[in-house]
C-alpha cells in the first residue's frame, strides 16, 4: 500500500514543469500575436508569414539581437519590408545592424541599406535607363570634367591593380537626363571618419564596423547617394535613405541633414504608403509592447 508520503512525490513528479522562455520563444510568440500589425505594416511588399520567416532566421542567428529592443529589432526589419527589401542577405540589399547606445545603455538595432538596394529602388521607379557606381584602380584610363559640357572616361586596365583611387557613379534617365560625382578614395576616406558614428573608435578605425568589412560597397554607396541627391526618387526610396542617413550618422551630423535631398518624386503610390506609414505609427497598439 502506497503511504502518503509516496502519494504525494508521484503527484509532484506528475505537475508539469516550467518552459524556460527562451529570447527566442519570446521572439517567435510576439511574432505569432502580431501577425496582422504585421500584414498592415509592411503592405504589399512582403507577406507576413515571409517577413515572421526572416525575422526569426535573423533573430536566432545572431546573440546580440537577444539583448536588443524588440521595438527597435522589429521596427528596423519593418522599414526594410517597407522598402521592398530582404536585410542581411547575400544580395547586399540592406541590413539591420545592432549598436550599442551607451547614453541609454541599451541595444539599438538601426535599419541601412546597402548599395545594391539603392539600385533596386532606382529602377523601381520606372524612370532610370542606367545607373551604377563603379570603382577606378591605378593604370586605368580614367578622366572626368564638370561644368557645362560634362564628360566620364573610364577604361579599365587589362591587369586590375589592387589600389584603387576613385570611385564614381553615374545615372541615366530614360528621358535622357543623365548625371555622375566622382570621389577620391581619400575623399571618401574622410567623409567616413567624420560622418560615420561606428568607423572609428578610440581614435583608431573600428575593424567591426560596417566600412571597415565592406569599404568599398559603402563606398559605392556614398557616391550613389550622392548623385540621386536631385534625381527622381519614389517616396520609398526617398524615406529609406533619410532613415538610412540618421542610422548611420555620428549624432551631431543628423540635424545637418544635407547629404541627400529627401524630397521625393511624386509617384501614384504616394498615398498608399502615407496610410501605411500612418499604421505603422500605431503598429504595437494593444500588443505585449505597448
Amino acid at each position: 500500500m502506497a503511504t502518503n508520503s509516496s502519494l504525494k512525490n508521484q503527484l509532484a513528479n506528475k505537475e508539469p514543469q516550467k518552459v524556460q522562455v527562451t529570447p527566442q520563444r519570446k521572439m517567435a510568440s510576439t511574432l505569432e500575436k502580431m501577425l496582422p500589425e504585421i500584414k498592415k505594416a509592411v503592405g504589399a511588399t512582403m507577406t507576413p508569414e515571409r517577413f515572421s520567416r526572416i525575422a526569426l532566421s535573423l533573430f536566432n542567428g545572431n546573440p546580440q539581437f537577444w539583448n536588443a529592443d524588440t521595438t527597435s529589432f522589429l521596427s528596423a526589419l519593418m522599414q526594410s519590408a517597407q522598402c521592398g527589401l530582404e536585410p542581411n542577405t547575400v544580395l547586399g540589399e540592406a541590413y539591420v545592424i545592432p549598436y550599442e547606445n551607451k547614453k541609454k545603455g541599451i541595444t539599438e538595432i538601426n535599419f541601412q541599406v546597402g548599395y545594391k538596394g539603392i539600385l533596386k529602388m532606382a529602377f523601381n521607379t520606372k524612370e532610370y535607363e542606367a545607373i551604377y557606381a563603379h570603382e577606378v584602380r591605378e593604370g586605368d584610363e580614367f578622366s572626368y570634367e564638370y561644368g557645362l559640357n560634362k564628360a566620364l572616361v573610364h577604361k579599365p586596365a587589362d591587369i586590375p591593380s589592387d589600389k584603387v583611387t576613385h570611385y564614381y557613379a553615374v545615372y541615366k534617365l530614360k528621358n535622357g537626363g543623365f548625371d555622375f560625382v566622382v570621389w577620391s578614395k581619400e575623399r571618401v576616406e574622410k567623409h567616413a571618419r567624420e560622418f560615420s558614428k561606428n568607423y572609428i573608435y578610440n581614435g583608431k578605425v573600428n575593424q567591426n564596423s560596417v566600412w571597415a568589412k565592406n569599404f568599398d560597397s559603402m563606398a559605392k554607396k556614398t557616391v550613389l547617394i550622392d548623385v540621386l541627391k536631385y534625381a527622381p526618387k519614389s517616396v520609398e526610396m526617398a524615406k529609406a535613405l533619410d532613415l538610412d542617413y540618421r542610422a548611420e550618422a555620428k549624432e551631431e551630423k543628423v540635424s545637418n541633414f544635407d547629404y541627400v535631398d529627401v524630397d521625393a518624386f511624386p509617384v501614384e503610390e504616394q498615398n498608399t504608403t502615407t496610410k501605411q506609414e500612418e499604421k505603422q505609427e500605431n503598429l504595437f497598439e494593444g500588443t505585449p509592447l505597448e
